[in-house]
């Protein structure tokens, strides 16, 4: 079980310095993945039902909160960190333009190294929909029409895509993906974004009660994914965690929160889910948790959440296959000059200061050479030709040059 960290984008999380100390103690405590979420525009009220809480309304019903677009965010996380995957948790697909978010995401995947993650969902706020003029109406159509336009304008150097919603023809949107093309994610917790899941998505990320409201979508899931010839196993399950995680702070209540957690996960785990994801809390609570579960589930800085009997950190950007499943090998790393690097960062440090330090002592002998003093031999000083007076600095201009200029003012000798 891998476990990462949710809405780190939201609240506090949408200001510089807790955003780069977000990420940042994401990769340090072991969390595999930060996933931000979306919504362009919160309407002041709204009407449409939120499907993910019992009292209808998301946050609690607060809509004046700080909410920094999720790809600008990433962006800023990808800048302070080596090996975090960067996911959105979910995109509402059908309010972007599809050409321009696949020229996005592919530059944030190349400067990332080929860490994004792309989560998408239809969406489920129509005030919002209004607000940003695209029609609610058929937006699963839309959604998987941009699915299409993103995979093909990822894969082909000249893409074509004549759909309902998405046409272009012999479109160039470069530079690609780092491995050909990036996860897919498929939200939602209906039946529906089940099967959407099982015939287009690279994964799943269900918001659902448990591990008992989960089995019937796997099931959809597989049925989805052989009915189009795809393996099922391949798509990964990413849920939310959403138990009470109050009182971190308080190491009796802490013990309690992490025995919960565990339980859920291990049901989860049982029936084929690959992720956790924590909704975000501050630092000492975030650490506190992940100290806890460290114990029960081997999340160290050294194995981001993975076994650590698979292979080195060479492997970290390279063996991610086509199918955009993510890599499963860990990036064994060390601390060193408090900065996360690989495993091998003493022998290469050991290498740069030697480097350094030849490059010094070739400098410092050119640069004896230069002045004649090579090897300990003294140049001779080049003896004059002939002898010249000092210019004369008291009359105007300070040279005797003038003198010659002026005859006038030549001194009587």
């Amino acid at each position: 079980m891998r476990f990462g960290l949710l809405g780190v984008n939201s609240f506090y999380g949408a200001h510089p310095a807790a955003a780069a100390s977000t990420a940042r103690l994401a990769e340090e405590i072991g969390l595999d993945s930060v996933w931000a979420i979306d919504h362009v525009v919160v309407p002041a009220t709204y009407e449409t039902t939120y499907p993910y809480d019992e009292s209808g309304k998301m946050m609690g019903g607060e809509v004046e909160f700080d909410l920094a677009d999720p790809l600008i965010w990433l962006a800023y996380a990808a800048a302070v960190t080596e090996r975090v995957i960067l996911a959105t948790g979910v995109l509402v697909l059908p309010q972007r333009n599809p050409l321009v978010l696949a020229k996005q995401v592919a530059s944030l995947d190349v400067l990332s190294g080929g860490r994004v993650h792309l989560g998408v969902g239809v969406g489920w706020l129509e005030e919002e929909f209004t607000a940003v003029g695209v029609p609610f109406a058929d937006r699963g159509r839309r959604h998987d029409d941009y699915v299409t336009a993103l995979r093909a304008l990822w894969r082909d150097t000249k893409a074509t895509v004549d759909t309902t919603y998405a046409t272009f023809t012999d479109a160039v949107s470069l530079p690609h993906p780092v491995n050909g093309g990036v996860p897919i994610v498929i939200g939602g917790g209906s039946e529906r974004a089940a099967r959407r899941a099982g015939r287009i998505g690279d994964g799943f990320f269900p918001t659902v009660a448990g591990p008992d409201a989960l089995q019937p979508l796997l099931a959809i899931i597989r049925t989805e994914a052989d009915a189009a010839g795809r393996d099922a196993d391949a798509i990964e399950v990413t849920v939310p965690y959403g138990g009470d995680l109050t009182g971190l702070d308080d190491g009796t209540r802490r013990r309690a929160i992490v025995d919960e957690l565990s339980r859920t996960a291990d049901g989860y785990a049982a029936i084929g889910v690959t992720r956790i994801l924590i909704p975000a809390q501050p630092a000492d609570a975030l650490r506190a948790l992940a100290a806890d579960l460290s114990d029960r589930y081997g999340i160290t800085d050294a194995t981001i959440g993975v076994p650590s009997q698979r292979c080195d950190s060479r492997c970290d950007s390279r063996c991610r296959p086509a199918t955009g499943v993510s890599c499963r090998h860990p990036i064994q790393t060390i601390t060193a000059c408090r900065k996360r690097v690989r495993h091998n960062t003493k022998e290469r440090f050991t290498h740069v200061r030697e480097t350094r330090r030849q490059s010094s002592r070739h400098h410092r002998r050119f640069q004896r050479h230069r002045s004649g003093h090579s090897h300990g031999v003294r140049r001779p000083r080049r003896p004059r030709l002939h002898h010249r007076s000092p210019p004369d600095r008291t009359r105007q201009g300070g040279h005797r040059d003038r003198a010659q200029r002026h005859p006038g003012s030549r001194r009587r000798r």
